[in-house]
Formats: C-alpha cells, sequence, structure tokens
C-alpha cells in the first residue's frame, strides 16, 4: 500500500523565549508524521537600562557611571574623563591673547596725549637746566634728574 504524499502540518510545540545571555528557539512537530524541527532565535543585547551610581570626575581622577542590564543584572561602568582644571586654563593667556590685549591698550592711547606729555617733558627738563644754570649747579646730575622728572610725568 502506498500513502498518499501530503505534504507537513507544523505545529508550534514548546517555545523557549531569549535573553540576552542565551539564544531561544522553537520547537516545530508534524500532526500527521510526527517529525520536528527546531528554529533558533538569536539572543538579545543587553537593556542597560537601570542607572546604579554616578562618581563625578575630578581634576585628578576620572569619574564614572554604572548601569545594569534590566534582564539579567550584569554591570556596565561608562568611564568620565577627568576635568580641565578651570582656574589655571583661565589664567593662561595665549601670546596671541596677550599682543591683542597689548594693541588694544597702545590703541587706546590719544595721540595728541602723547605729544602733549612730550611737551611736559620738554619743558620740564628745559626748566630743570634753566633752574641748575642760575643755581651753579653741577651739570653733571642733570642726566639723573631729567630721567626722574621722565619717570614722574610718565606715571
Amino acid at each position: 500500500m502506498v500513502i498518499p504524499k501530503t505534504g507537513h502540518d507544523y505545529k508550534k510545540i514548546k517555545a523557549v523565549e531569549p535573553t540576552c545571555k542565551k539564544a531561544g528557539y522553537e520547537m516545530y512537530e508534524c500532526s500527521a508524521c510526527t517529525k520536528t524541527y527546531k528554529k533558533s532565535i538569536k539572543k538579545l543585547a543587553h537593556d542597560y537600562s537601570i542607572f546604579v551610581k554616578k562618581v563625578e570626575p575630578t581634576t585628578r581622577k576620572d569619574g564614572y557611571e554604572v548601569y545594569k542590564c534590566s534582564m539579567c543584572g550584569s554591570p556596565k561602568t561608562i568611564v568620565l574623563p577627568k576635568k580641565l582644571n578651570e582656574k589655571i586654563k583661565s589664567e593662561e593667556k595665549t601670546q596671541e591673547e596677550l599682543l591683542r590685549e597689548f594693541d588694544s591698550k597702545i590703541d587706546s592711547i590719544d595721540a595728541a596725549k602723547i605729544e602733549e606729555i612730550k611737551q611736559e617733558i620738554i619743558e620740564k627738563i628745559t626748566q630743570g637746566t634753566d633752574d641748575k644754570k642760575q643755581k651753579g649747579t653741577n651739570s653733571k646730575l642733570e642726566p639723573v634728574n631729567k630721567i626722574e622728572t621722565i619717570k614722574n610725568l610718565i606715571k
């Protein structure tokens, strides 16, 4: 006697859900001939959605955050890099910054004011020389007095 070929009629008989640690599978069986087959299901990725702890970084040490997987509890640590020392960073100026600062100060000096200061210096020096000639002072002291006069006017 020949049995006609009718095809398989598979029904799911067992299912094992995948996790982040193990793959899952589904088992099927033919209702006509009891032949079985197994269909694999890939394991899942960890779900690090549970926040555990955070340690803030400092200028000396890295910090970190710890999370755990919602399915298996496996921990995951994320490193937070050290902070830059903001105080030192803000006090350090580049050569370019210093030059810009100097240029802005120079630019703010009025040319007319510079000329006025020059005239005052010339008058003081001339007046000092005339006073010394009248008093009969030693001319060797004159350059020192000129320098002191200039320093006082610039201040």
